[in-house]
């Protein structure tokens, strides 16, 4: 890989991480909060820090694995199992680690990337 895919990839993961720090709301139903710039800063600093530090990578990639495995998101397990989904059904999934767009397939579902199908 050279060294201008490197850093194209490293502005892909920097936007999704600014993307997320400047929407992120705390709101767990009791609390609420609406983070600083100088919050979103050190959020982002440690999202940032955790993204080059190998033992996280290498335990976040087995976590993935897993969930990936073992769970469905929840908008996915109110269609019940009996219920004939036509292939190409495209649902918005709202909650983490799912948030996104998922389209059905003869092998499953997938998740769909959304810049890609607003892109102009």
């Amino acid at each position: 890989m050279c060294i201008k895919e490197i850093q194209d990839k490293c502005s892909v993961v920097n936007k999704i991480v600014d993307r997320f720090v400047n929407e992120y709301e705390l709101d767990d139903g009791e609390l609420s909060h609406t983070p600083s710039e100088v919050e979103r800063f050190l959020i982002s600093d440690a999202i940032q820090g955790l993204l080059v530090d190998d033992d996280f990578v290498k335990a976040f990639e087995e976590w993935r694995h897993l969930v990936k495995i073992t769970h469905t998101p929840k908008e996915l397990e109110t269609i019940p199992q009996t219920t004939p989904v036509k292939l190409g059904t495209v649902i918005r999934v709202t909650d983490y680690p799912f948030k996104g767009l998922w389209k059905s397939t003869e092998e499953g579902w997938i998740r769909l990337d959304e810049d890609k199908i607003n892109a102009p």
